[in-house]
């Protein structure tokens, strides 16, 4: 029989803290219409109750927490009417400390568990406790895990979930944006980091937010999504509207493969803050010559080795002239051995400063393995071998090369659906991350967009010269600087500032590693 359920993402109106009572109004009509709908699963956004920011009415907020109580019992209440799964987040206070919560409840109208929001976000840290629970329940419906809005842009949470065996993961967020028009806001969590959650996984997410704007600063995104296990968005609202989506989930469908992770080689994940490169980095200071890096990503077919060979030349000599230090060739197929070409490239380049990234294979430990060189006319600076994703994979150290062109590391192919991969490369210092990806078109751009912004570094991504298959250069921010045209020979350079690899501040308040608690994330190297 199917594991099939109906889910229920209820996005709602912003409210002031003052206006706690109408937003306890909105909840409990909502929960029942999406109930006489056939929900078998409710999800509303963070703090629907009773608003996201408190900070400027501490009168209405004692209020409504003297009020929360009853709140809670309806809902329970509701649950249990309906016989429905109903998760929603609140603030609230447990053991005198106040937590932004998610609270979900069963059919039988009891708690089945709560998360306590981990990956803080701006100004959240000055009011609320850190979670540092990541539990998954074993319902009726299927497991289930819990993540409140910016734990969502921290992989390590959704991967502990994962590995406890979670099928779908509820986010209640509170997604923030700008924009002059409501009906076209926008998120990064909502355009590329959810989708990725759900693809590096294979579990489904379920995503509630709300609309309008709180306390006159707090403008909320909508977009309320359900995205299956490929990462892709079976349905989403609108960025302007409080409405309910749902949608079908069949728990025991097709989900996709997923490579095997290799614990043993991520101790940087739970090595304290002091003792990461990355921390020392944050500081340094860079020296004006070294300061940008004119990097070019070359994108071109071929059907021989001579071929590879001719259009590789034309293509270094341009960019050398135009300025470009670093330069990512296309992948060589298997045939055709690393060597041959770097010696025939070498000798085509003329600046000792230029740095050549070329992939494909070559011996390491008398077996061909998936690798890539990089080098200049001076010599071989070092090789990267891919560490997941086949039998002959290697286990090299995830730490970058140091060159004149900043901290270089390289990924391959499927290594980029392991989140722990990228986030290792980060914390030992990498600045630029290529990735030679020759396998995973349908998803590249959201992995790429949503690794950059994860980790705050610089990510150039080469394919194959075929199909939907494109070169990208991506900022630590997650925007695509440079982007070539699919199928088409094709050349395309960025200027990277070193500069914004040492800032890991999202906002104030959100650092991608100075917020990072290692000492939670034990399961991720068992």
């Amino acid at each position: 029989m199917s594991k099939k359920l109906k889910a229920a993402c209820i996005q709602i109106q912003a409210m002031d803290v003052a206006d706690y009572l109408e937003a306890e109004r909105q909840i409990l009509d909502r929960i029942v219409e999406a109930c006489e709908k056939g929900a078998d699963l409710i999800i509303l956004p963070e703090c629907a109750y009773p608003s996201y920011y408190v900070g400027n009415d501490p009168l209405s907020f004692s209020r409504a927490m003297e009020h929360f109580n009853e709140l809670a019992y309806a809902i329970s209440e509701q649950a249990l009417k309906y016989r429905v799964h109903v998760a929603s987040g609140f603030l609230s206070i447990e053991n005198d400390c106040l937590y932004n919560m998610g609270r979900l409840w069963g059919p039988d109208g009891k708690e089945v568990g709560r998360v306590r929001k981990s990956n803080m976000w701006h100004f959240d840290s000055k009011y609320v406790g850190y979670g540092k629970d990541f539990d998954v329940w074993d319902t009726e419906i299927g497991k289930i895990g819990m993540i409140i809005c910016a734990d969502g842009r921290a992989p390590e949470i959704t991967r502990i979930l994962a590995l406890r065996g979670a099928e779908i993961i509820i986010d209640m967020a509170n997604l923030v944006t700008t924009g002059k028009d409501p009906a076209s806001l926008s998120n990064p969590q909502v355009e590329y980091m959810l989708p990725a959650r759900a693809r590096e996984n294979g579990l489904w997410l379920l995503m509630a937010d709300k609309v309008g704007l709180e306390a006159g600063t707090v403008l909320n995104t909508g977009l309320s999504c359900i995205i299956d296990p490929f990462g892709n968005v079976q349905i989403k609202a609108s960025s302007d509207k409080p409405e309910t989506i749902m949608a079908d989930i069949v728990l025991d469908g097709k989900r996709p493969s997923m490579p095997s992770r290799k614990p043993e080689l991520y101790e940087a994940l739970v090595r304290p803050h002091d003792e990461l490169p990355v921390t020392a980095m944050m500081s340094e200071y860079i020296f004006s010559g070294k300061r940008e890096i004119f990097s070019s990503v070359v994108h071109f077919s071929y059907s021989s080795t001579s071929e590879y060979i001719k259009k590789a030349l034309f293509f270094t000599r341009i960019l050398e002239d135009q300025g470009s230090s670093l330069i990512m060739l296309p992948t060589l197929r298997e045939n055709i051995p690393i060597p041959e070409i770097e010696g025939r490239l070498r000798t085509n380049l003329s600046s000792p400063d230029v740095i050549v990234a070329l992939s494909g294979y070559a011996n390491n430990g008398n077996v061909s393995r998936r690798s890539a060189s990089l080098f200049t006319i001076e010599g071989n600076l070092g090789y990267f071998f891919a560490n997941h994703g086949g039998f002959f994979s290697s286990n090299s150290p995830l730490v970058p090369l140091k060159t004149s062109s900043g901290n270089l590391a390289v990924m391959f192919d499927e290594e980029g659906l392991v989140p722990e991969v990228s986030r290792c490369f980060m914390l030992e210092g990498t600045e630029i991350l290529l990735w030679f990806d020759v396998g995973n078109s349908n998803s590249s751009e959201i992995i790429s967009r949503t690794r950059a912004s994860e980790n705050r570094i610089f990510l150039l991504r080469n394919g194959i010269c075929n199909g939907d298959y494109h070169g990208i250069i991506i900022t630590p921010s997650g925007q695509v600087t440079s982007a070539s045209i699919p199928g088409k020979d094709q050349a395309v350079s960025s200027l990277l500032s070193r500069a914004m690899v040492r800032s890991k501040s999202v906002v104030p308040g959100t650092d991608v590693v100075l917020g990072r608690r290692p000492e939670l994330y034990q399961q991720l190297v068992r």
